[in-house]
């Protein structure tokens, strides 16, 4: 009775486990990122952050439940991902937000056009999050996500989401600079 009991359990953790609705991809390829960058850029314990886009149609609240949501995210001290405006300027640092970008772009494109790229809604599709650290103009760093399934704001996989392409945005400290792969979601 126990065996089975035991093997039943098992076999639904597997089946769940196997049935993830948000994956997260880690790109630390980009050239332009050091070791340090985003810690020297979050010294005063923020960053600012911009959101494009919204996958749920008109929603005023994108902005701060993506920036709430990233709130602490990374590793290391921290961060509140303080919600801005749209700029340029060279040398401040910054995180801009893309959800469901429509192509064609270039993750370089976030740093440097933000607004001018177009979004579209997800309707009933996967959501799609982008997230770049950039230094004005520059790319500096880069994650991505999906989550199917989502029906809303308060949708736990959102938060999941959000949580985890944040992770994924700031390489761990790698003295190897091995690259990609996929991060686990902070809680």
């Amino acid at each position: 009775m126990k065996i089975a009991f035991f093997s039943l359990n098992f076999a639904a953790l597997a089946l769940a486990a196997g049935c993830n609705d948000v994956r997260i991809i880690e790109t630390y390829d980009e050239p332009s990122y050091y070791e340090g960058a985003f810690e020297f850029a979050t010294q005063n314990g923020e960053i600012k952050t911009t959101v494009l886009g919204t996958p749920f149609g008109r929603n005023e609240e994108i902005t701060p439940v993506t920036t709430g949501h990233m709130r602490g995210a990374t590793l290391g001290r921290t961060v509140t991902f303080t919600p801005a405006g749209w700029t340029v300027d060279e040398n401040v640092f910054r995180v801009v937000v893309l959800f469901n970008g429509k192509s064609p772009y270039s993750r370089s494109d976030l740093c440097r056009k933000g607004p001018e790229l177009a979004t579209e809604m997800s309707n009933g599709a996967p959501v799609r999050m982008e997230a770049a650290f950039c230094q004005g103009p520059h790319l500096l760093s880069f994650a991505e996500g999906t989550a199917a399934n989502v029906k809303d704001l308060d949708d736990p996989r959102f938060r999941e989401l959000v949580r985890g392409v944040a992770l994924a945005m700031i390489p761990p400290n790698d003295t190897n600079k091995a690259g990609s792969g996929e991060a686990t979601t902070p809680n």
